[in-house]
């Protein structure tokens, strides 16, 4: 009952940042405006931008297939495309990033792999999709005409991948430790070894793990082509590539689980990101409600989906 309690709580306080930080954002920027700019936006373009983050679906399906191949439980997509809907819709109700795949890991134990290997194939699904980000957010990142800012944005993709190279050297050290004699670290530290085992067999097949990573740097496009159609419809006149580099770093932020489906910080970055353009912050601010009502718009098929199919339900003695 504390267990649940704690993440009520949990869930309660991310909601209020969320809210906060969009109503902060939207009082201070005037809300007036914005609105102006909502409204400006035509119905097709919403739907064109809706559709392509709807898309991602089938990309993210492909790659934790693959994942899970390589980890030695193959499993057919169409089995897993439900599952990830499904995880498309409570990432949007959820705190950043942690409901969806929960119930990602828990269909693939239904399937037939262990959970301890299908919160491994999660993990390792989102791991690819941040690093592909971090990637093009480094080579993108010289050629950008931000006026300001570029020292601080240099310093981020450092800190992220520093923390990123450490944590896998801290991983190799661990699994060569020997076994804690105390019950709890000799767990952790089992839990661990079985971690760095699943990150090693991904690394060690480089033709599935290629085709993985070019999954994923195919769907962090799809954002970047949403958020370029907001900007395009309010007249934002940034390049291409700038655009990219600001969804980029703004994906990277955002899988933090700190607000509920990214809400919030995605605003304050991308009024911040465009700021550097020398965008004012109401379109800014209008570019990214409008991509997370389209995001969250795109995970309806979930809705359906958790309604009208019996196989994805995991309760019971399946599990």
């Amino acid at each position: 009952m504390r267990t649940v309690s704690r993440r009520r709580f949990g869930l309660i306080i991310r909601a209020i940042l969320s809210i906060g930080l969009v109503a902060a954002l939207a009082y201070h920027i005037g809300s007036g405006e914005i609105v102006g700019y909502l409204r400006a936006v035509s119905w097709e373009a919403f739907a064109a931008a809706t559709l392509l983050l709807a898309t991602s679906v089938f990309f993210v399906t492909l790659r934790w297939a693959a994942i899970l191949s390589v980890l030695g439980y193959p499993t057919l997509w169409t089995a897993l495309i439900g599952s990830v809907f499904l995880g498309f819709l409570f990432n949007q109700l959820l705190p950043t990033i942690v409901g969806g795949d929960i119930f990602r890991a828990l269909r693939a134990k239904q399937l037939g792999t262990p959970l301890e290997t299908a919160i491994h194939s999660v993990l390792l699904d989102r791991a690819t999709g941040v690093l592909v980000s971090l990637i093009f957010a480094a080579i993108l990142l010289p050629f950008a005409d931000f006026r300001e800012g570029r020292t601080n944005l240099e310093w981020f993709i450092f800190a992220v991948a520093g923390l990123a190279v450490l944590g896998l050297i801290g991983l190799w050290a661990l699994s060569r430790q020997a076994e804690f004699s105390t019950p709890m670290l000799s767990g952790l530290h089992r839990r661990l070894v079985t971690l760095h085992q699943s990150v090693w067999a991904f690394a060690r097949n480089p033709m599935k793990t290629g085709a993985v990573f070019f999954l994923a740097a195919l769907n962090q496009l799809l954002p970047v082509a949403a958020t370029a159609i907001f900007a395009i419809e309010l007249d934002i006149n940034v390049a291409g590539r700038d655009i990219a580099l600001i969804v980029f770093i703004s994906s990277i932020a955002t899988t933090i689980p700190i607000s509920i489906a990214g809400w919030g910080i995605r605003e304050g970055l991308l009024v911040f990101l465009f700021g550097l353009e020398g965008v004012h912050p109401q379109p800014a601010f209008a570019v990214s409600v409008l991509f997370g009502a389209s995001q969250t718009l795109s995970s309806a098929p979930g809705a359906l989906m958790l309604l009208y199919n019996d196989n994805l339900k995991l309760s019971g003695p399946t599990l």
